[in-house]
C-alpha cells in the first residue's frame, strides 16, 4: 500500500517537474523571439545625411544600452586620412516596445582634404538590454558608407545638371576602355536650370583610387545660357606611363564659376559619380616619350636629341631596337636598349652633325622601334612608328633660289648701245632675300650666237639681307646681229647655282647703206634685195628690145 502510494507520489513529481521544464523552455521561446531590427542608412557624403531606425520585436521591454548617443565615429580612408561621422538622435532609449522606433541622423561632421575619392564603410554594434531581466541582450550590427564626391563639399544647388558623358571613340573602339597614348575625346551636356545664364566650369580627372592620385585634371570654361544646355568637348592624351589595369574611375563636375563651388556643384552623370575605365594594354608595346630636341640648331652643328623608351607592355623586353631617320638629312641612327622590364623606361640619346649641304628649314625626323626580340633569330618580331620630331636648322645651311632675286628691267636695261657691231651694257639688279649675308657670282651664258661677253661689273660681291646690288654686264654684239637675242643670267654661291633667269635683248640692225653690212642688205632680207635686182634687170632688157624694134 506504501509502495502504491509512493508510485502515485512520484508520478506527480516527475509530471510536475515536466511541466516547470516545458514552462520554462515556453518562457524561453518568448524571450527568444523579442529581436532587434535596425534599418539600413542610405550612403553619406559631404553634403548629403543618411539615418537609420531602430526598432524591436516581441513581448518585453528594452533599453538601448550601447553605443550611447550622441557618437562620433573616426573612418579611415587606410591612407591616413579621417573623416568623422557624427551620429545623434531625440528620441527615448529607454523601455522601448514593439510599438516604439528610434530614429538615428548620421551626418559627416568632418573629413580631411585629402581623404581619397572612394567608398569607405564602418560597422558597429547596437546592444539592448532586456528592461525586466538585464541579462538578455539583443544585437543587430549597423553598415554605415562614405563617399567622398568630386565636388569639394560634395553637390551643391540644382541649378546645373551634368546629364549625360559620351566617349567619342577618338583612338579607342571601345567605350570607356583606354590604352597609353590614346587621344581620348568626350561631349559632356551640361544643363541650366536656372533663370539666368551660368558662367560655368567643367572639370574633370583620371583617378588612380588604388594609388589615391589623380594622373591627369584639367577643365573647360562655358557660359550656358538660362534653361539651356551646352555640350563641352574634353580633350586628353592618355599618359604613357604609370598606368594599371582595371583601376581608374573618370570624375567629372560642374559648378558655377561666379557663386563658387561650395554653393553650385555637380558631380552626378549617369546615375553615379564616377565611371570605371579599363586600361588597355598589349601583350608587347613599346612607346617614346619625353623626347628633348634642341629649338634650333645652326648647320655643322652638333645635334643631341633624348627621349625615353618605355616599356608599355605585359611583359619583359630582353632588347629594343630605336631607329632614327630622314633622309634629307642623310640620317640613319639606331640605339639599342637592353633588358626593358614591364613598367621601366630608359633613357635614349641621339647625336649627328647637322649637314652644311641643306637648306635652313624644319625637318620631321622619323622614329621607329622594333621590339619582341628572338635570340634564336636575332631579330625583331615586332616593330611600329614611334613619335616624329622636328629638328629647326637655321644658319651656315646652304641657300636656295628662294634667298635670291634677279631684277632686269625690260624699260631700262640697256644703259648704252643697243646696235649691231657696238657695245651693249645690260644692267641687272641682285637682290638678297634670305636672312644671311652671303657671298654671290655673276654668270652670264647663251649668247655665242649673237655677242661676245665683257666685263661683268662686279662679278663676284657680298650682300647682306635685305640688300641689293646692280650689276653692269658688257657685251660686243656682231655686226649680223638683229632682232630680239637671249642670254642666260645665273647666280651661284659656294659653287652651286641658285637660279638663272633669260633675259631678252633686242638688237637694231646698223644705220648706212652697206651691201657688205647688215644695215641694207642681211641674213633676214637678201632675197628681197635679189627679186628687185631681177626686176630692175628685165625692165632694162624690156627698154633695150623696144628701142631696137622701134627703130626698125
Amino acid at each position: 500500500m506504501i509502495t502504491k502510494m509512493e508510485s502515485k507520489i512520484s508520478n506527480k513529481g516527475f509530471k510536475a517537474l515536466f511541466a516547470i521544464a516545458v514552462l520554462m523552455i515556453f518562457l524561453t521561446a518568448l524571450v527568444s523571439a523579442d529581436s532587434l531590427t535596425v534599418t539600413s542608412p542610405s550612403t553619406l557624403t559631404e553634403s548629403q545625411n543618411a539615418s537609420f531606425t531602430i526598432t524591436v520585436s516581441g513581448t518585453s521591454e528594452w533599453n538601448i544600452v550601447s553605443p550611447i548617443f550622441p557618437l562620433n565615429i573616426n573612418l579611415d580612408d587606410g591612407n591616413g586620412n579621417t573623416a568623422v561621422l557624427r551620429l545623434t538622435t531625440s528620441d527615448v532609449l529607454t523601455n522601448l516596445n514593439s510599438s516604439d522606433q528610434v530614429r538615428v541622423n548620421v551626418s559627416v561632421s568632418s573629413i580631411d582634404s585629402n581623404f581619397i575619392l572612394s567608398s569607405r564603410s564602418t560597422t558597429f554594434t547596437i546592444n539592448a538590454q532586456n528592461a525586466s531581466n538585464p541579462s538578455q541582450v539583443i544585437t543587430s550590427d549597423v553598415t554605415l558608407n562614405l563617399a567622398k564626391t568630386y565636388c569639394e563639399q560634395g553637390s551643391k544647388g540644382s541649378s546645373l545638371e551634368i546629364t549625360s558623358v559620351k566617349d567619342e571613340q577618338l583612338d579607342n573602339t571601345k567605350d570607356w576602355e583606354w590604352g597609353p597614348r590614346d587621344n581620348i575625346e568626350l561631349t559632356v551636356r551640361v544643363r541650366n536650370h536656372n533663370s539666368s545664364d551660368v558662367d560655368s566650369i567643367v572639370a574633370y580627372g583620371l583617378y588612380d583610387f588604388k594609388n589615391d592620385n589623380f594622373v591627369l585634371e584639367d577643365q573647360e570654361s562655358v557660359t550656358i545660357n538660362q534653361g539651356d544646355y551646352e555640350d563641352v568637348k574634353i580633350t586628353f592624351q592618355m599618359p604613357t606611363s604609370d598606368l594599371n589595369e582595371d583601376s581608374y574611375r573618370l570624375y567629372i563636375k560642374a559648378y558655377d564659376d561666379n557663386e563658387g563651388e561650395n554653393k553650385q556643384c555637380t558631380d552626378k552623370f549617369d546615375s553615379q559619380n564616377y565611371k570605371s575605365i579599363t586600361i588597355k594594354r598589349e601583350k608587347n608595346d613599346i612607346q617614346v616619350e619625353k623626347i628633348s630636341v634642341p629649338e634650333t640648331v645652326q648647320c655643322g652643328q652638333p645635334v643631341d636629341i633624348k627621349m625615353d623608351v618605355v616599356n608599355l607592355g605585359k611583359k619583359d623586353e630582353k632588347k629594343v631596337k630605336v631607329t632614327l631617320t630622314n633622309t634629307e638629312l642623310g640620317l640613319k641612327q639606331d640605339f639599342i636598349v637592353n633588358s626593358l622590364n614591364k613598367g621601366d623606361s630608359k633613357s635614349v640619346n641621339f647625336n649627328f652633325l647637322a649637314p652644311t649641304t641643306v637648306k635652313e628649314g624644319t625637318y620631321v625626323l622619323k622614329s621607329s622601334l622594333s621590339f619582341n626580340y628572338n635570340s634564336n633569330r636575332d631579330s625583331y618580331d615586332q616593330s611600329k612608328s614611334g613619335s616624329d620630331i622636328s629638328l629647326k636648322l637655321n644658319g651656315n645651311c646652304r641657300l636656295t633660289a628662294d634667298d635670291v632675286q634677279i631684277l632686269v628691267d625690260k624699260t631700262n636695261a640697256i644703259q648704252s648701245g643697243g646696235k649691231a657691231g657696238e657695245e651693249l651694257v645690260i644692267k641687272a639688279s641682285i637682290v638678297n632675300t634670305g636672312t644671311k649675308s652671303a657671298t654671290f657670282n655673276v654668270k652670264a651664258t647663251g649668247y655665242d650666237s649673237w655677242a661676245k661677253l665683257g666685263p661683268i661689273e662686279p662679278q663676284t660681291f657680298t650682300l647682306e639681307p635685305a640688300t641689293t646690288r646692280d650689276v653692269l654686264l658688257h657685251f660686243n654684239v656682231t655686226k649680223e646681229a638683229t632682232g630680239d637675242n637671249n642670254f642666260k643670267l645665273s647666280l651661284e654661291s659656294n659653287g652651286e647655282k641658285l637660279k638663272e633667269q633669260t633675259v631678252s635683248v633686242p638688237i637694231q640692225p646698223k644705220s648706212g647703206f652697206n651691201f657688205t653690212g647688215n644695215s641694207i642688205i642681211n641674213s633676214d632680207n637678201w632675197y628681197l634685195w635679189g627679186i628687185g635686182l631681177v626686176n630692175v634687170i628685165l625692165i632694162i632688157l624690156i627698154i633695150v628690145i623696144a628701142v631696137k624694134v622701134s627703130r626698125r
